[in-house]
């Protein structure tokens, strides 16, 4: 995909793991365009070990639960999900004609 004369934009990589002994994690960071690897995909890998390894100022808050929390359905639900009464199902014997399904 060489062409002559012609100037194509550079990617952005940085690939790393940690930690150094007995490595644990790692990370690759690919930025489309983005240039030099340490100005852009190196912070983004550095961010993603921080977080990974929960270092002080990338540890995750710790919130109280919101309110009415206690009052979700405990199925894996969502209170917005239609129940199995509301959807209608085609009858077991039912089926569609090759002109009903076809789509122009």
């Amino acid at each position: 995909w060489c062409r002559e004369g012609e100037i194509l934009p550079t990617h952005s990589w940085y690939v790393g793991y940690a930690p150094f002994e007995n490595p644990e994690i790692v990370v690759v960071a690919f930025i489309f365009n983005g240039d030099e690897g340490s100005q852009w995909s190196a912070p983004v890998a550095r961010e993603v070990m921080a977080a990974y390894f929960q270092i002080d100022s990338y540890a995750p808050v710790e919130e109280e639960p919101a309110e009415g929390a206690d009052q979700l359905p405990q199925d894996g639900t969502s209170p917005n999900d239609p129940s199995p009464t509301d959807v209608d199902l085609p009858e077991e014997n039912d089926t569609l004609s090759p002109a009903a399904t076809a789509t122009p």
